[in-house]
């Protein structure tokens, strides 16, 4: 920071120092002469639109322009801040949505199932995957009884009895037609491992 202080002295602070000097305005310029530990050195700065330049391009601004360009720097920071948070919200805000779409498909496929089950008249809980066995001919166990890809069999559930017909088992589940429904149901197991023979 440059301070003139009088007609030929000026105060230059650097670095936590503040040096007492002598100035003069020769050619358009600023030569300032400054004595630190019994060295004298001289520099010049050059007048320009933005303040004074000097010989390593650093730039000295006046109050003004300091002021001005240090609330232009902060208008530019909060101008950041706003665009990341805005695009946050906008994440947050899209987040909120797929878990709202989320929510209701897995409310949509429940009905469905409930649905399912209710028109084959049995409820969902009543039928369950109890057991998956791999091999080259994998077998499925539904209501303590073993199934295989294609079998179908009369399971017994509370009220009645009802036709299961396994279409497909996979590594942990099984897809199966139940009674006359047209559409097919997956039956989960948690924690089975299924390995197929090649």
């Amino acid at each position: 920071m440059l301070t003139l202080v009088s007609k030929d002295e000026c105060e230059l602070a650097e670095r936590g120092t503040i040096l007492l000097c002598k100035y003069s305005k020769p050619n358009n310029t600023l030569r300032i002469v400054t004595t630190a530990s019994g060295t004298t050195q001289v520099i010049y700065f050059r007048f320009t639109d933005q303040g004074l330049d000097d010989n390593n391009g650093n730039v000295l601004l006046s109050p003004e322009r300091y002021t001005a360009a240090l609330e232009q720097l902060q208008r530019q920071q909060r101008q950041r801040l706003e665009e990341q948070l805005t695009e946050e919200r906008k994440q947050l805000e899209e987040k909120r949505q797929a878990d709202i779409i989320a929510s209701s498909q897995r409310e949509a496929r429940a009905k469905e199932r409930e649905a399912f089950f209710a028109a084959a008249g049995v409820s969902e809980g009543q039928l369950k995957l109890t057991g998956i066995f791999g091999g080259v001919r994998p077998i499925a166990t539904i209501n303590n009884l073993t199934f295989a890809v294609g079998e179908e069999q009369e399971v017994k559930v509370e009220g009645g009895k009802v036709s299961i017909r396994v279409l497909e088992i996979r590594e942990k589940s099984v897809v199966v037609s139940v009674g006359k429904q047209p559409q097919p149901i997956e039956l989960k197991v948690r924690d089975v491992s299924l390995k197929f023979d090649e």
